[in-house]
């Protein structure tokens, strides 16, 4: 396989994450080069790297009940059909990350950086990869029950969980300030952030400094990534790779599209967007591929690019006229 090849012989850090994720995900002895760059972020990127490892575990345990009371062809079949809802999370969480970054690099004062970054990560959190990987678990609940649950804003999600036993996974967002953001109930004065949110008729007023909501943000982050590792540790260790994916009628295209760009990504070359063009008056397909990495020299390039091309004419099923 040539991105393991490239990965093995011009990149620093697979030894490392084959290592430690190794030592983590104790039940296997081999990890698919496809989930290589994933886990790569989730070792050394600044944000990512901190993932919190006891919600991963709370995680993992959600996934071991669901699977006894599932089994694990229904599980493994509910998670696939919805892998849609664990692709935005991450994406989500990524793009997150970087906005986090840009806070943590924002020069102004702690009122303008609670104002302009703070509040609305924090809502982005919630209302994005935390939902997705809620939304996800409604999935599941609904194949057990047999009947659709699925809702659609975050409030009704977290109504149709708290009775199906999800405590430790509903109580890693603070209600309190999730009902005050909802509600526009922020005030930002100084270094202190004051949040009112009604409990019945009754309305409160609950107040944070800015360094306090800011911890808060970040445990939301790094729970949120334990989520997210939990299923990752579990499409490993059952070997979910390529064939699963292509085999399944039911697996919308963008999964596929996920798992092509994985293929076709390195540890530090990320492969960003597959664009497929039909050319009528050809009678052929254009396939415009997108590769991104901060420094390559022009042999390199070409040599990636060549063994790209192969693997997608090998995907797509091209023809000798079609073009990448």
């Amino acid at each position: 396989d040539y991105v393991y090849w490239w990965q093995s012989r011009n990149e620093e850090g697979l030894e490392e994450i084959q290592r430690e994720f190794l030592k983590i995900f104790n039940k296997v002895d081999f990890i698919p080069a496809i989930y290589n760059p994933i886990l790569y972020k989730y070792y050394y990127q600044n944000n990512l790297k901190h993932w919190d490892s006891e919600t991963m575990q709370v995680g993992y345990d959600k996934i071991h009940l669901l699977r006894e009371t599932l089994g694990n062809e229904v599980f493994k079949c509910v998670l696939l059909k919805n892998m849609n809802l664990f692709i935005d999370s991450l994406n989500g969480i990524e793009n997150l990350s970087k906005r986090i970054e840009l806070m943590e690099n924002f020069r102004g004062s702690m009122e303008l950086k609670a104002t302009l970054f703070l509040i609305n990560i924090y809502n982005d959190l919630l209302n994005g990869p935390y939902s997705k990987i809620l939304q996800l678990y409604i999935k599941f609940e609904g194949s057990i029950a047999k009947k659709n649950l699925d809702q659609k804003t975050l409030a009704p999600q977290i109504q149709c969980l708290s009775t199906r036993n999800y405590d430790e996974i509903l109580n890693v967002a603070d209600a309190n300030i999730r009902n005050a953001i909802s509600h526009d109930g922020v005030e930002i004065t100084h270094n202190e952030i004051t949040f009112t949110y009604r409990i019945g008729r009754e309305t409160l007023k609950e107040k944070h400094s800015i360094f306090e909501v800011k911890d808060k943000v970040i445990t939301l982050f790094d729970s949120i990534n334990g989520l997210i590792i939990s299923f990752i540790r579990y499409l490993i260790e059952n070997k979910i790779t390529f064939d699963d994916v292509y085999e399944n009628d039911e697996i919308n295209n963008d999964v596929i599209e996920f798992y092509e760009k994985l293929s076709m990504s390195t540890l530090n070359i990320k492969c960003k967007s597959i664009e497929e063009l039909k050319i009528p008056k050809e009678n052929t397909t254009q396939l415009n591929i997108t590769l991104e990495h901060n420094d390559l020299d022009i042999p390199s390039r070409y040599m990636f690019g060549i063994h790209t091309a192969a693997r997608a004419y090998l995907l797509r099923s091209l023809e000798s006229n079609d073009k990448v």
